[in-house]
């Protein structure tokens, strides 16, 4: 098989698909998907217990995440989803810490091979620019698409079969654009566009070399970029699975694969290689036989590039408002069942006399809003009383912020909570009073107070819809 793999590359026809094991090798050592979310956990982490002055309060329960996240229990897209909905696009600022310049070995195996002319084109699923750096360096010139324009343009020109610089399809974006980033689980629901999948499509009649590319978007969605359907099109494909120690009693005649990488596989039939060995190892064999100048050797002893990455997430986190972080960290924390210890969180920063100035920013209106929400829901912790007997502070608090927003942005949904909580309270005519203004309101369109935020699409036949997203 290989031979078939040595033709292609000395007909320049290689697609080299590279997933994170790529930029996981060292120096870069950058953490794949998982690690990522963990390491942006632990971030907000340290910007909350340095904002309160409790170093490692939060231990405990951030390990009760961490339980949830190794036994695939969060997803790291739902994390994703979750942080993107408390600050919005600067989530992805934050996914910018990916932004380093530590090649290593493989990426630089990959621009060996593009200088060789064996490329035709690569596709990545990474964010950072790795690649591109390698490429750089050995005076490579490249073009990159990352979005819908990109992809119709460069898709145009992969169907002219114009030369030029060497296509790059980054697949979920890169992070020189922060706006234009895939991560979270709405985008990956969602799907990636036709404009890519039609970029996509005159690459597949090449051979396609896998290099740390888990195909683990396979598993849920089969028609994932076409590739299966296009591996009928294909010259071949040889999968570089990343090796490892086999268990007890296991087979060893066929690498094990993950679910998604082996559907993928199969769809090339006997076109197909897969081979247990190191990225950098793979490309500079196959540089030996192809005749050409290999990978240069970098020095694999430091994870320089992930030193670099933990620095800038650091930064990026504690640039955050501290209710923006509280925010993020109270959401992931009530999503692993922890709700109780994310309410305690929220209460902290809420009654902090050191957060007055931010009392007046959107952060802290929506940090307000979630405190009351969740003590609406966690009416045990709101309806227990002090030692006297008398409502508790956390109790008073937690109504008071709700209040305090009605007038604002949030208040339709401060309402809505605050009608919840005044029946923890035993207070049913007030909560009666919330409950029928807000179902007049539905009802005729009149409001008391804030009206729900809505957002405006048009249905199939063009007339207008409105959703509430409060």
């Amino acid at each position: 098989m290989c031979s078939r793999l040595d033709n292609c590359a000395r007909q320049g026809e290689l697609i080299v698909m590279a997933g994170a094991g790529l930029s996981a090798g060292k120096p870069s050592a950058l953490p794949g998907w998982k690690p990522l979310n963990a390491a942006i956990a632990q971030a907000l982490r340290h910007r909350l217990e340095s904002t309160l002055g409790r170093p490692d309060w939060l231990a405990e329960v951030m390990a009760s995440v961490d339980v949830e996240r190794d036994a695939d229990r969060f997803p790291p897209e739902y994390q994703a989803q979750l942080i993107e909905e408390m600050v919005g696009e600067r989530y992805f600022r934050i996914l910018q810490a990916l932004d380093v310049d530590v090649v290593n070995a493989g990426h630089d195996g990959v621009a060996a091979l593009a200088a060789a002319g064996a490329v035709r084109a690569i596709v990545t699923t990474n964010f950072d620019r790795l690649i591109e750096f390698a490429l750089c360096r050995r005076g490579v010139k490249y073009v990159v698409a990352y979005n819908d324009a990109g992809f119709v343009e460069m898709g145009e020109r992969l169907r002219a079969g114009r030369g030029g610089p060497l296509p790059i399809v980054k697949i979920h974006a890169c992070v020189s654009a922060h706006r234009s980033m895939i991560d979270t689980l709405k985008q990956r629901r969602r799907g990636r566009s036709r404009h890519l999948e039609e970029c996509l499509e005159p690459l597949h009649s090449g051979y396609w070399l896998y290099l740390g590319f888990s195909a683990a978007d396979l598993e849920s969605n089969r028609d994932y970029l076409g590739l299966v359907a296009g591996a009928a099109r294909s010259a071949g494909a040889t999968y570089v699975a990343y090796p490892r120690e086999p268990k007890p009693n296991e087979d060893t005649e066929r690498p094990k694969l993950s679910a998604g990488a082996r559907l993928l596989m199969d769809a090339f039939g006997d076109r197909g290689e897969v081979i247990e060995a190191y990225a950098a190892a793979c490309l500079r064999e196959l540089c030996e036989r192809l005749g050409v100048s290999g990978p240069t050797a970098i020095a694999a002893d430091s994870a320089l590039g992930l030193a670099r990455f933990q620095e800038q997430l650091r930064a990026r986190t504690d640039a955050l408002a501290p209710a923006a972080a509280g925010l993020c960290l109270a959401a992931i924390l009530e999503a692993v069942g922890e709700a109780e210890p994310a309410v305690r969180l929220l209460d902290h920063l809420v009654r902090k006399d050191d957060l007055y100035d931010e009392r007046e920013t959107a952060d802290f209106r929506a940090l307000q809003l979630q405190y009351g929400r969740l003590g609406a829901a966690w009416g045990r912790f709101v309806a227990v009383p002090d030692r006297n007997g008398n409502p508790s502070n956390a109790s008073v608090e937690t109504v008071q912020s709700l209040a305090r927003i009605q007038d604002s942005e949030v208040g339709f949904a401060a309402s809505s909570w605050l009608a919840c909580l005044w029946l923890w309270l035993n207070n049913g005519q007030e909560a009666t009073r919330l409950a029928a203004g807000i179902l007049m309101g539905f009802a005729n369109g009149q409001w008391e107070g804030s009206a729900p935020r809505t957002t405006r699409r048009r249905s199939m036949h063009g007339c207008p819809l409105r959703r509430s997203v409060w």
